[in-house]
């Protein structure tokens, strides 16, 4: 079986200290599918490597927001445009 391993870099809005940090690190590794999660307080960002057969950029989001804090897609990350379509969905 052949596992696809992906890199997702998120923005990551309302964390306050290094609690929240570990919050949504350890949390994140305990879902199926995350193979490892970093996330920086002071750049407010989040890299998560995941296997795609198990789970999605979409479901890590999910998860993050449902703790109370803001996910979205890193403007530097290439795979955005194909990940976010909210330009299709206006029209």
């Amino acid at each position: 079986m052949i596992l696809f391993h992906f890199l997702l870099f998120l923005q990551i809005t309302g964390m306050t200290c290094s609690s929240c940090v570990h919050l949504i690190e350890s949390s994140l590794e305990r879902k199926p599918g995350i193979l490892e999660a970093s996330v920086a307080l002071a750049t407010n960002s989040g890299k998560f490597q995941y296997d795609t057969e198990v789970t999605g950029p979409r479901d890590i989001m999910e998860a993050i927001e449902s703790m109370g804090f803001g996910a979205s897609l890193s403007s530097n990350d290439s795979k955005k445009s194909r990940i976010d379509h909210t330009k299709e969905i206006k029209k």
